[in-house]
């Protein structure tokens, strides 16, 4: 595969916004597993908000977004009674959020290459450890992540804006 990656700018925006919809569109005429609602997450002003502070990233082709994700130091509560698999300030660890492939990418290796490129970012870095979580009932994203590298550490309620509490599975891979 022939992408590149780098950080999201804001000449992307319109192209990322487009890039969420498509896969939102694409997840509610199959299985909705992420559970993303359009203009609600991921939605314009948290893609905007995560240009302007260098922590979204892409996969393009050609001019095409393949696949994103935003890496950042933010977690909610809950995730510091976690055992997880080593231990590290949040300053050391990432986490990967609002991570999709486009659905003409899927199966083609563009969320494989972009989990490998944030690793080493995350890497270079200097940080210990790359952290996530996964909703109740996405087992597709499970083992994604599992095939990835991350290893599953607990099973949590979380609280986030536009989910609620809901219960997640939180993951790890440890760099």
């Amino acid at each position: 595969m022939s992408a590149e990656f780098r950080a999201a700018r804001a000449a992307d925006l319109e192209s990322l916004v487009a890039f969420y919809d498509d896969i939102i569109d694409w997840l509610d005429a199959t299985t909705n597993y992420p559970r993303w609602i359009r203009g609600v997450y991921p939605a314009a002003d948290y893609l905007g908000a995560a240009i302007r502070a260098g922590e979204l990233f892409l996969l393009e082709e050609d001019g095409r977004i393949l696949a994103a994700g935003g890496l950042n130091h933010d977690v909610p509560p809950g995730y510091e009674t976690v055992d997880w698999g080593v231990e590290a300030r949040p300053d050391e660890i990432y986490a990967i959020h609002a991570f999709g492939t486009h659905p003409t990418a899927m199966g083609r290796g563009a969320g494989s290459r972009l989990v490998a490129e944030l690793v080493e970012l995350a890497r270079r870095r200097g940080m210990r450890a790359i952290r996530l979580d996964v909703i109740a009932g996405n087992e597709p994203a499970r083992a994604f992540y599992r095939r990835a590298g991350f290893a599953e550490r607990s099973n949590s309620r979380l609280y986030y804006k536009d989910t609620g509490w809901e219960s997640f599975t939180l993951l790890e891979y440890v760099l």
